[in-house]
C-alpha cells in the first residue's frame, strides 16, 4: 500500500518537473523571438531623389566652374554609406587639389561620420532626422528647417593664436516658393551680402540635385554628400531655369546673371548641366548613376 501511494507522487513530481522546464524553455523562445522583432532598425533617412534608382552616384564639374567638389557615392541598403569628394577650383589641377572621404555610419535613432584626413567632428540630428548641429575641428554649424526644407544656417569659425581667440561668423537666410529655392541671402563673414533670386524651370528634379553654383551660399560647400545622404532638407521640386547673383560689399554692388540647360537620359534623369559663367567662360557638370 505504502509503494502504490509514493509511485503516483514520485511520477507527479517528475511530471511537475518536466512542466516547468517545458514552460521556462517556451518563455525564453518567446523573449528571444520578440527581441529580434522589437529591435529598432537602424536609421533610414530619406533621400533627396524621387526613388532610390534616381539618387545620384557622381557629380563631375568641368569648365570654369565656380569653386566646388566633385563627388562620388556609394549606396548601401537605400542609405549614403561612403562618399569621396574632392575640390574643384576650375583650374584643372584636380590632381593638387584637396579631397577627402566620407564614411556614414547609421544605427537606431542616429548617426555618425568619420573623414578620412581624421576631422575631428560631432553632429546631431534634430526630431525630422535632419542635421541640426555640426562640428568639424574649429568650425561650428547650426541648421534650421521649415516643413523639412533647410530655410537658415550659421557657421562660426574660431582661430587661436597666441592666447587670443579670432572668430569669423557667416550666415544665410533660404526663401521657397511653390516648393523650390527662390532666394538666398548670404552673409560672409567679412560683412559681404550675397543675394541670389532663383528662377525655376519646368524640370521635375528627380534626382534631388542641389542648384549648381550656390553651395557656399547654401553653406553645403565641401558638405554636400550630407544633403544627398537626406540629412539637409528636402529638394527643390525642380531644376532652377536661371539665377541672378548681387553682390554687395561695402559701397560696391555688382551683379551677374547664369542660365543653365540640361540633358536628360530616357529616364528623365538629369545627365548633364550646361551654362556659361559671367566672364563668358563654358562650364559643364555630369550627373552619373
Amino acid at each position: 500500500m505504502i509503494v502504490d501511494k509514493k509511485t503516483p507522487n514520485d511520477l507527479d513530481m517528475k511530471l511537475n518537473v518536466y512542466t516547468r522546464y517545458a514552460i521556462a524553455l517556451t518563455l525564453v523562445m518567446t523573449l528571444c523571438a520578440c527581441g529580434d522583432d522589437d529591435k529598432a532598425p537602424a536609421l533610414k533617412p530619406q533621400l533627396p531623389a524621387q526613388t532610390p534608382a534616381d539618387a545620384v552616384k557622381q557629380i563631375q564639374h568641368f569648365g570654369n566652374v565656380r569653386t566646388s567638389y566633385d563627388w562620388t557615392f556609394t549606396y548601401s541598403e537605400d542609405r549614403l554609406t561612403v562618399a569621396a569628394g574632392q575640390l574643384n577650383d576650375g583650374t584643372n589641377n584636380s590632381g593638387t587639389n584637396y579631397s577627402y572621404t566620407a564614411w556614414l555610419n547609421y544605427w537606431p535613432g542616429g548617426m555618425g561620420m568619420t573623414h578620412s584626413n581624421g576631422d575631428k567632428l560631432s553632429l546631431s540630428l534634430n526630431s525630422d532626422e535632419k542635421i541640426a548641429q555640426m562640428n568639424v575641428n574649429n568650425s561650428a554649424y547650426r541648421f534650421n528647417y521649415t516643413d523639412g526644407r533647410l530655410t537658415a544656417w550659421d557657421k562660426t569659425v574660431t582661430e587661436n593664436a597666441f592666447g587670443q581667440a579670432q572668430t569669423y561668423h557667416s550666415q544665410a537666410a533660404i526663401t521657397y516658393s511653390g516648393g523650390d529655392i527662390t532666394e538666398i541671402v548670404y552673409r560672409a563673414a567679412g560683412g559681404t551680402v550675397t543675394t541670389v533670386n532663383l528662377t525655376p524651370s519646368l524640370i521635375i528634379n528627380r534626382s534631388g540635385l542641389l542648384p549648381e553654383t550656390v553651395a557656399e551660399e547654401l553653406g553645403l560647400l565641401g558638405l554636400e554628400h550630407l544633403y544627398y545622404a537626406g540629412l539637409m532638407g528636402k529638394a527643390s521640386l525642380h531644376l532652377p531655369a536661371s539665377l541672378t547673383r548681387t553682390i554687395t560689399s561695402g559701397n560696391s554692388t555688382t551683379s551677374e546673371t547664369i542660365s543653365f540647360d540640361y540633358g536628360t537620359d530616357n529616364e528623365g534623369r538629369v545627365v548633364v548641366c550646361n551654362y556659361t559663367t559671367p566672364e563668358g567662360g563654358v562650364a559643364s557638370v555630369s550627373y552619373k548613376y
